[in-house]
C-alpha cells in the first residue's frame, strides 16, 4: 500500500486566565522555514502520477464585470498557403507529413515532367540561336554601311535578334517559375524533376497527393498554417457593442480545453453585421504563447469591462472541507522541513517520552519513515473566496504565502482526500 507522510503543525494556546499548564507542557511549535500555518501531506512520484498533478501560478485578472461572448481563433491569410505546381507531372517524392514544421523554401515535394527536359532543352537552343543572331545582326549592320546589302536585309536580322531575345527571356521566366537556374544551366546539368517549395514558413496540413500519383496543375498538393500569427475573432451582438472597445483585455479558453487561459486585447470593433445576423467581428490580438491554438478551433471568451485586477486561481484549484475552502500549495523552499520534519524532531521526542511515559503510552502513534526518493510535499492553505468568472476565482489567503508557492490544480481534490484521510487514521 502506498504511504503517505502526515506533518501536522501544532501551536498551543494559552487561555487569557493562564490555562493549563499541563497542557501546554506538551505542546510544540515545529516552525518549518517559514511556511504558512497549515496541514502538509506527502506524496510519492507514483501517487503524484496517478492523480495526475499539475501546478499553476497565482493569476491576477480582471473579474468583477466581464462580458461573455463566442469566437474562434483564425489565422489571417497572409499567414496560410495552398501547395501547388506550377506544371502538370508526377510525384516522386514526397518529403513532410503531415503536422510537420516547415521553412520559407523548405522542399516539399519532388515531380517529374518530360516536358521539364524538353524546356531546358529549348532554352539552351534559344541562348545559342541568339548568340548566332546577334553576329548577323552586326554582320548585316557593317554591310549596311558600306551599302553592300540592302535595308531589308538588316531589318530581317535585327527583327531575328529581337525575336531571339524575348523568346530566350520567356523560357528563362518559365524555368524559373519552376525553380530552375537558368543562369547556370548547360547540357550536363538539365535536371529530370522540380523541387516544390514551402512558400511560407508553418505548420503542414491536409497533404492530399501520395506518390506516383498525377498532379494537376493549380490543384492544391497540401496547405501551410502559420500559427504564430494566429488571431482571436469574437462575436459580439448588437446590445452589448457598447461595452467593447479597442484595448479592452480579453480572456479565453477553448471550448474543447477549458484547463488552458489564454489572454488577448481587443485591436479592432468591426462597424457592419455578419453576414445578415446582429453580430458584429470583433478582432483580439492574442498575448503569449499560441501553443495549442489551431485555425478555427472554438473559444468561449471573457472581456473586461474593468481594469482591476484581483488575485485568483482556476476554479478546480479550491477545495473545500467542513465549510472551509482551501488550496493546496508546493513551495521548493519549505521542501526539507516538509519532507524531513518527523526526523528532525526525533531527539525532542524521546526527551518527552522519558519525562511523560505514562502520555506516551495513551498517544503511541506510528513512527514516521524517509519519504520515497522523488516524493513532494503538499500543504494546505485556508482562503476565503471572492468573485467568479471565466473558469477563475478570486481568493484572499488566510495565511502568508511563500514567494515561491505554486497552487495545485489538477488533483486539488483527491490530495485532500488523501490528508483527510490520513488524519482520520491517526486521530486520537
Amino acid at each position: 500500500m502506498k504511504r503517505i507522510v502526515i506533518s501536522i503543525v501544532m501551536i498551543a494556546i494559552i487561555a487569557c486566565n493562564g490555562g493549563n499548564s499541563s497542557n501546554s507542557e506538551h505542546g510544540h511549535e515545529h516552525g518549518h522555514g517559514g511556511v504558512p500555518e497549515g496541514t502538509s501531506v506527502v506524496l510519492s512520484p507514483s501517487q503524484m502520477s496517478a492523480l495526475n498533478l499539475t501546478l499553476d501560478s497565482l493569476h491576477h485578472l480582471p473579474l468583477g464585470d466581464v462580458l461573455r461572448l463566442t469566437g474562434v481563433i483564425k489565422v489571417p491569410p497572409q499567414s496560410q498557403a495552398e501547395v501547388t505546381v506550377p506544371i502538370e507531372g508526377t510525384i516522386q517524392s514526397i518529403n513532410v507529413s503531415e503536422g510537420d514544421f516547415v521553412t520559407k523554401g523548405q522542399t516539399l515535394v519532388q515531380i517529374s515532367n518530360p516536358s521539364i527536359v524538353q524546356l531546358q532543352q529549348d532554352y539552351l537552343e534559344s541562348k545559342s540561336k541568339l548568340i548566332y543572331d546577334e553576329a548577323e545582326f552586326k554582320r548585316q549592320e557593317e554591310l549596311s554601311i558600306e551599302n553592300v546589302n540592302s535595308k531589308k536585309i538588316l531589318q530581317q536580322a535585327e527583327s531575328n535578334l529581337n525575336s531571339g531575345k524575348a523568346r530566350l527571356s520567356s523560357l528563362e521566366k518559365q524555368l524559373q517559375l519552376l525553380g530552375i537556374n537558368a543562369s547556370g544551366l548547360n547540357e550536363n546539368s538539365m535536371s529530370t524533376t522540380i523541387a516544390i517549395k514551402a512558400p511560407i514558413s508553418g505548420t503542414v496540413s491536409h497533404i492530399s497527393a501520395s506518390i506516383g500519383s498525377r498532379s494537376n496543375f493549380g490543384l492544391p498538393l497540401m496547405k501551410i498554417l502559420d500559427n504564430s500569427y494566429a488571431v482571436l475573432e469574437l462575436f459580439v451582438f448588437e446590445q452589448y457593442l457598447s461595452d467593447v472597445k479597442e484595448g479592452q483585455a480579453v480572456n479565453f479558453t477553448l471550448t474543447s480545453n477549458e484547463s488552458v487561459q489564454y489572454s488577448a486585447v481587443v485591436t479592432k470593433v468591426g462597424n457592419s453585421f455578419e453576414d445578415g445576423s446582429k453580430a458584429v467581428k470583433v478582432r483580439a490580438e492574442i498575448q503569449g504563447s499560441k501553443s495549442g491554438l489551431i485555425d478555427l478551433m472554438n473559444v468561449n471568451a471573457f472581456v473586461s469591462k474593468t481594469a482591476t485586477k484581483v488575485t485568483c486561481v482556476q476554479n478546480s484549484a479550491i477545495v473545500n472541507y467542513q465549510g472551509n475552502d482551501f488550496i493546496f500549495i508546493f513551495s521548493e523552499s519549505a521542501q526539507h522541513d516538509l519532507l524531513h520534519s518527523g526526523h528532525e524532531h526525533e531527539d525532542e521526542h524521546e526527551h518527552e517520552s522519558e519525562v511523560g511515559h505514562a502520555h506516551d503510552e495513551e498517544h503511541n502513534e506510528e513512527p514516521t519513515e524517509e519519504p520515497v526518493a522523488g516524493s513532494l510535499a503538499f500543504t494546505k492553505i485556508p482562503i476565503k473566496k471572492g468573485v467568479s468568472s471565466g473558469g477563475y476565482t478570486q481568493i484572499t489567503p488566510l495565511t502568508d504565502l511563500p514567494g515561491d508557492a505554486r497552487i495545485v490544480v489538477n488533483g486539488a481534490f483527491y490530495v485532500l482526500a488523501a490528508l483527510t484521510n490520513r488524519g482520520e487514521a491517526h486521530s486520537h
